[in-house]
């Protein structure tokens, strides 16, 4: 029987199903309130603990995350398995991704802004979705969640990854790394749901930035260090991006005194879009963690294992 850490915090009917899954002795802490007793008891965690906690559990086997994104493990020492819950917050970060590109083109935080100061005025017309060509920047669950939802209301979708995958029937095309600035200029919504990698950081620098399309979407919900933070500001401040939406940002949270926060294009989140709490990913991420726990319990192999280099799986 091994021993789970669990520091997520569930609801009622989770916990118990969680316990019902035999094979294990389970521990339910709150992550502030666990003790080394519990690191140097713990066999599995599940949850998102820090190296410095793994370091405490000399017995830990495996870790598995709540988290789709896991490039802040990638010096977890070689022995520990690690999982996430990939592919558990494609739907709850589509819709967001969707939102922001009607909310962009309907101009409502314009709006907004103008209803504070009690004007009766039309700021005119956006392009109209089905008029719109959609480039996706990462096309995992994620991005292929939201391809599939821009598709459906009559967008052209592309995708972009690190190598080539098939064409799904809700996309154009789907292109790889090196294809990325033939595509952009000709593009109205460029949305980046990137993982954090060698090959992603700093991807769209200034020069990147401004072979986009003037008047075009950008949406960042993957890793804030996919874009410069400098360079945007500056692309920014000659107003080249009809709308910006950053659910993630470089560094994070945003300093309150970064300029960003007051540009008038630029719309911004606190990392919301693919929040474990959202009702629309809490049920995905306790089925990935289900699952697994009695996978392991029956020897089989484990869904969603990473590749600790490569951030990948």
């Amino acid at each position: 029987m091994k021993n789970v850490l669990v520091t997520l915090q569930l609801q009622e009917h989770s916990r118990i199903e969680i316990e019902q899954i035999e094979g294990y002795s389970f521990r339910f802490k709150r992550t502030k309130d666990v003790t080394d007793d519990d690191l140097a008891w713990a066999q599995v965690i599940v949850g998102g603990p820090s190296l410095k906690d793994v370091e405490k559990a000399p017995g830990l086997e495996w870790i598995q995350t709540p988290f789709a994104g896991v490039n802040t493990y990638k010096d977890l020492p070689e022995h520990i398995i690690l999982s996430n819950a990939y592919g558990a917050y494609g739907q709850g970060i589509g819709e967001f991704m969707t939102a922001c590109v009607l909310s962009a083109d309907k101009k409502l935080g314009q709006y907004a802004r103008i209803q504070k100061e009690r004007q009766w005025e039309c700021l005119g017309f956006g392009k109209g979705v089905s008029n719109m060509k959609v480039l996706s920047v990462g096309a995992g669950s994620i991005g292929r969640q939201f391809m599939m939802r821009m598709h459906a209301l009559g967008a052209e979708c592309r995708g972009v990854t690190r190598t080539k995958h098939d064409t799904p029937e809700y996309a154009e095309g789907m292109y790889t790394f090196d294809q990325l600035d033939e595509l952009l200029p000709d593009m109205d919504v460029v949305a980046l749901s990137l993982p954090e990698t060698e090959l992603t950081i700093h991807m769209f620098d200034r020069q990147r930035l401004e072979k986009t399309k003037p008047g075009s979407i950008l949406i960042n919900v993957g890793r804030g260090t996919a874009i410069v933070t400098h360079d945007l500001l500056q692309v920014v401040r000659k107003h080249h991006f009809s709308a910006v939406f950053l659910d993630v940002t470089d560094p994070e949270p945003l300093p309150k005194n970064d300029p960003l926060w007051t540009e008038e294009d630029v719309y911004i989140t606190p990392h919301i879009s693919g929040r474990y709490a959202n009702p629309a990913n809490y049920e995905n991420v306790l089925s990935v963690i289900k699952e697994n726990l009695r996978r392991s319990a029956e020897g089989k192999p484990l869904l969603h294992v990473v590749n600790k280099e490569s951030g990948g799986y």
